[in-house]
């Protein structure tokens, strides 16, 4: 995050926390997803999303997503990428 000029808070309890409270689902699509932690890197499919992609990883403005839906989403908002259906 740092490396890109992206401001972080994030700590990997919050981040669990996250993953916990979307009981491990894709915040877009409700797919399984697979964190990295527990499976080689190929096989993982958990992604971490900026919601609004104009500010960085901070608590309140990150989610768990299928790595497929973040690569679709690129920097789109949550409400754009949505409304063209996801």
């Amino acid at each position: 995050c740092r490396n890109k000029g992206y401001e972080t808070n994030l700590t990997p309890e919050y981040l669990d926390d996250i993953y916990k409270s979307q009981n491990g689902k894709c915040r877009f699509t409700g797919k399984d997803l697979i964190p990295k932690r527990t499976h080689s890197h190929t096989d993982a499919t958990a992604s971490l999303d900026r919601i609004d992609s104009n500010i960085g990883y901070l608590v309140g403005n990150v989610q768990w997503v299928h790595k497929d839906q973040n690569i679709s989403k690129w920097s789109q908002s949550d409400e754009t990428y949505i409304n063209k259906g996801v």
